[in-house]
């Protein structure tokens, strides 16, 4: 802000961020030529973009220098959901395929947190600008129940194939005829943390990274473990988050990671259960914003 002399200028000047004064400077004096204001000021992050204001009430009259945007540092959290499941209704058991089979989640890709899986991690993360908090809901890992049908009892069409019958769906009589076996597998080999990185000031933006990994094998035969290991990179900042994912999962089943509702990875089976013993194979690098 900028009045120009000779004169003798008495007033207030005030920085405000949303109608806030944040810094103040009264001044009474002689000016020969050009007077100059200038403020510094930190200001708390915000979910919101905020006015800012520099104004002046003096002997002189008012002044008010051009009002800018503080853009705001984003959403207040974001969602996190990584996912792997079997899309078809139902597949081969690969050690009696012409017998057994196991129940599929019959489904494609979804955001939402219900949705039939063999397993997922769910977590809530706070912006780490605006909050001093890490998750406005912690890790959680759950598994889908592993189900075991007779083929020949269990599907529409007998041996011919078809779909599950609700009849076999609702089955709770272990052994045959329909559903033979069932069990949960563990999550004791799954994990994810949050870590705060820090703001980078230049940038006007506050990191936050999360980690996971996960192998899980079939709780019913003996099997390789469906695994994923990455790192989610987020920059909160200028009304978005800008996220890095980078690691791997295996090629066997499909895979999804969810931030809200957009995908920021969807990747499709190969088609071939025996590709869990390639491991965490599939390269993830990939970036974007939300």
């Amino acid at each position: 802000m900028r009045a120009y002399g000779p004169g003798f200028l008495s007033g207030d000047f005030y920085l405000k961020v949303a109608n806030q004064t944040v810094a103040y400077y009264p001044f009474d004096g002689w000016i020969d030529d050009e007077f100059l204001v200038e403020f510094f000021a930190t200001v708390p992050a915000s979910n919101s973009n905020r006015n800012v204001d520099c104004t002046g009430s003096t002997n002189w009259g008012y002044f008010q220098a051009q009002t800018i945007t503080l853009e705001g540092s984003g959403p207040y959290s974001v969602n996190f959901k990584v996912a792997a499941f079997i899309a078809p209704n139902w597949v081969y058991n690969p050690y009696l395929p012409g017998v057994l089979i196991f129940a599929g989640d019959n489904r494609s890709f979804n955001s939402s947190t219900s949705a039939s899986k063999r397993f997922h991690s769910l977590i809530g993360v706070l912006n780490p600008a605006t909050s001093n908090g890490t998750y406005l809901s912690p890790p959680a890992h759950q598994t889908g129940q592993t189900q075991e049908y007779d083929k020949g009892t269990s599907l529409t069409n007998g041996l011919a194939g078809g779909v599950l019958t609700s009849a076999a769906r609702a089955d709770t009589d272990p052994g045959w005829p329909m559903k033979t076996r069932w069990a949960n597998a563990t999550t004791a080999n799954m994990s994810c943390n949050t870590w705060r990185m820090g703001p980078n000031p230049g940038a006007q933006t506050s990191r936050n990274q999360t980690g996971c990994t996960a192998a899980v094998n079939d709780p019913l035969v003996p099997s390789p473990a469906a695994r994923w290991a990455f790192t989610l990179t987020m920059d909160w900042g200028n009304n978005r988050i800008n996220w890095i994912l980078q690691g791997c999962t295996g090629w066997y089943p499909h895979y999804e990671f969810y931030l809200d509702s957009t995908g920021i990875y969807l990747n499709p089976d190969s088609g071939n259960p025996f590709d869990l013993g390639a491991g965490c194979i599939e390269h993830v690098d990939r970036s974007g914003s939300i």
